[in-house]
């Protein structure tokens, strides 16, 4: 999507777009302190949710192809500042954001989409259990068909029954030959 325009004398200038500018930026929040990430990620997304939605998904697929560009290191702890400010942005803003996230996610290449389901699910373990409840809520899609820790925990403390002992041969009695 880059947008050219002609200069003096005939060259090309390149001229960079809000997606770009985003993508850019974004990617660099992997570098900054935990604290400035999250600020800055709430920042960004209370005014992406009030974007019209065709701007807010744009931007949202050069954020997440940014976001997945990241290396594993500093992928891990950018994702979970990412889903703590999800927690902590209002309600509505959250479900916003999360749609639109989902949305971005369906148009990145399946390595990338099946990257952040794998990496979301372990890093709900860390979090309590009632927020992951509520990131439940705001990305189904995300744990479809993985059962909460309440089921889990419910499936571990079910005992198994005892082992049967292996079932008694029985004796081979030859018959006498005459």
């Amino acid at each position: 999507e880059n947008i050219s325009e002609w200069g003096m004398e005939g060259e090309v200038v390149e001229m960079v777009t809000d997606a770009q500018r985003d993508d850019a930026s974004w990617a660099l929040l992997a570098e900054v302190s935990e604290s400035e990430r999250q600020a800055r990620m709430r920042e960004t997304y209370v005014a992406l949710a009030s974007l019209p939605e065709a701007e807010r998904k744009a931007r949202m697929l050069a954020m997440a192809r940014a976001e997945y560009a990241l290396p594993d290191e500093q992928l891990r702890p950018f994702t979970l500042s990412l889903l703590r400010v999800w927690l902590q942005l209002p309600t509505d803003t959250a479900k916003t954001v999360a749609m639109t996230y989902d949305a971005a996610m369906e148009q990145m290449p399946g390595p990338a989409a099946m990257r952040r389901v794998a990496l979301v699910q372990t890093l709900a373990r860390e979090l309590s259990r009632e927020e992951e409840a509520k990131l439940r809520q705001l990305d189904p899609r995300v744990f479809a068909g993985l059962p909460d820790r309440e089921a889990l925990a419910t499936v571990q403390a079910i005992p198994s029954p005892p082992p049967q002992p292996p079932p008694q041969r029985r004796r081979f009695w030859p018959f006498r030959r005459s």
